[in-house]
């Protein structure tokens, strides 16, 4: 079975109450990498074959970091991804709680990252109804 990923985006729209949008998708497990991003004014950045590499396990909740984006002038731009599992660790407790309960959570963007294992190793558990 495919494992899934959180990954983040942000907008500029004052549409939107948040600037930062956690989205929950299904993907088979892998490996991925950021191929290109399309920013609002139809400028677009072609990122290198191994760029912002993330990894999907199956049957897990994968975190794939933030990626984060910004232009420092009319034809530069800054990008890198970031490590925020407090703040993707909320949201998914907050939007999926029962997914949650299913399917462990787990770091897979680039690095070693402990946190997520150890918070949930912290979370008690549901003991069954005897």
């Amino acid at each position: 079975g495919g494992g899934s990923l959180i990954y983040a985006h942000t907008f500029d729209s004052e549409d939107l109450d948040e600037r930062v949008n956690y989205e929950l998708i299904k993907l088979p497990e892998g490996r991925y990498f950021w191929k290109f991003i399309m920013l609002a004014n139809n400028r677009r950045y072609e990122f290198g074959k191994k760029e912002f590499p993330m990894t999907v396990e199956a049957g897990r909740v994968n975190y794939g970091g933030l990626f984060f984006g910004q232009q420092l002038e009319r034809n530069r731009s800054y990008f890198k991804l970031l490590n925020r599992a407090t703040t993707a660790i909320k949201v998914a407790e907050e939007r999926y709680p029962d997914l949650l309960a299913r399917y462990p959570m787990r770091f897979g963007a680039p690095g070693d990252d402990p946190f997520v294992d150890y918070y949930f190793s912290l979370v008690p558990k549901d003991e069954p109804e005897e």
